[in-house]
């Protein structure tokens, strides 16, 4: 801009420009360069915001593969509680309750399973609320689904700790009775 302006000044003198034209050629290219500025900015914060957005979203899909992850080891602690519901069965135990209680369980988590595919989609909640030039607002009810979700999860988790609690009475019963019956043998 400054090699421009001398430029403009020093042939202001040779080509006989009045000072008026002078002070306009100047303004005009005062006025480009800032409108080049303004769009070289607008650019970098474009790109800064697009930046943002993206590493929120991934930031997200952590999440969502971390419920994921922990939906998984619920279903495998499900799985095995069942294997050791049927195993004191064929004891003999009563394991009722502790069935009840895994039934209980594993519809919690097959809501936290959906909780976690509604969260995925991001069609009922949107991530981003808006996008302002001080930064990214996360929405609220994306916020709230996040925290619903986790509830759901410990909640089934819950669930599934007092399977095991309801079990525990009649694996004691299986045992004893196990006990007792090898040393009548």
């Amino acid at each position: 801009m400054q090699t421009d302006v001398k430029a403009v000044r020093d042939n202001a003198s040779t080509s006989g420009k009045t000072n008026a034209e002078v002070r306009g050629e100047i303004k005009n290219i005062r006025e480009e360069t800032r409108s080049d500025i303004k769009d070289s900015v607008e650019k970098a914060r474009s790109a800064l915001r697009k930046e943002k957005e993206n590493r929120i979203k991934r930031e997200v899909q952590k999440v969502i593969e971390r419920f994921n992850a922990a939906i998984e080891r619920l279903e495998k602690l499900a799985l095995r509680i069942d294997s050791r519901i049927k195993k004191f069965e064929a004891r003999g135990a009563d394991v009722a309750v502790a069935k009840s209680k895994l039934a209980e369980a594993k519809v919690k988590i097959s809501e936290a399973q959906g909780a976690v595919l509604s969260l995925g989609s991001g069609s009922t909640t949107p991530i981003i609320a808006s996008t302002t030039p001080s930064g990214i607002i996360i929405s609220k009810e994306f916020r709230e689904a996040v925290e619903k979700t986790k509830n759901i999860i410990k909640a089934a988790h819950a669930a599934l700790v007092d399977a095991i609690v309801a079990l525990k009475p009649a694996a004691e019963k299986a045992e004893t009775e196990t006990a007792t019956s090898t040393n009548n043998d």
